[in-house]
């Protein structure tokens, strides 16, 4: 008998162990799950957020020293024509159009404004020169157009000087006496980049007018009295 109730005992120890057993591992096993969860979420919590593609940078201050970035200014460009590029939707009729030299006169000079051919053909016209003066023509460059020209006195009243902006930025000038047949073009190489000439005026002591070249960073350069 005593032997049947000892049996009896130890079943019933057996299953309390085994279910306790049981108890233990689905709790622990629940919290176990829990903790994976926590930790899942604190990690999506703290990973830095991409936003199309890249990646968002933490906006920690930095503390190193970092170089100045130099931007570069564009320089000033004069305009030239471009035969790709025209649009002639106002004027369909008008196809292979090209640039054409406006004529401009001064007294006794002529100069053209843009390449030296013009779009008439007619041989009243002297097409192959940027100017001209009292009927001798002269082509100050084969590459560079004409783009302004101003007239400065000598300070002698029978003579001035023309001056002449390319678009390539360089100055021409050349001697106009009253009584001269002829011009003699010189380069200008104090200035290299001008991109306009401008007339100005002073009341410095006594009034005086001159021509100013403007280079590409906008500063306007007083071209001498009298130039070399």
């Amino acid at each position: 008998m005593k032997s049947k109730i000892s049996l009896i005992i130890l079943v019933v120890i057996i299953i309390f162990l085994g279910a306790a057993t049981a108890f233990l591992g689905y709790y622990y096993g629940e919290q176990k799950e829990e903790l994976e969860a926590l930790t899942a979420k604190v990690n999506e919590l703290t990973q830095v957020p991409e936003v199309d593609g890249d990646v968002v940078v933490d906006e920690t201050p930095d503390t190193t020293t970092q170089e100045p970035t130099v931007t570069e200014v564009e320089k000033l460009v004069i305009a030239k024509f471009d035969s790709s590029k025209v649009d002639n939707s106002a004027r369909t009729n008008m196809t292979n159009v090209e640039e054409s030299a406006s004529t401009v006169t001064m007294g006794d000079i002529t100069y053209r404004k843009g390449p030296k051919k013009s779009i008439t053909s007619s041989s009243i016209y002297d097409v192959e020169y940027q100017v001209r003066y009292k009927n001798a023509t002269y082509t100050l460059s084969d590459t560079a157009n004409i783009v302004d020209v101003r007239m400065q006195n000598s300070g002698v009243s029978s003579i001035n000087y023309m001056i002449v902006l390319l678009d390539d930025g360089t100055i021409k000038y050349s001697k106009v006496e009253y009584e001269g047949t002829t011009l003699e073009f010189k380069d200008y190489t104090a200035i290299k980049d001008a991109v306009a000439l401008v007339t100005i005026g002073s009341t410095n002591g006594r009034a005086q007018v001159g021509v100013g070249a403007i280079t590409s960073d906008g500063v306007t350069h007083v071209l001498p009295y009298e130039l070399p």
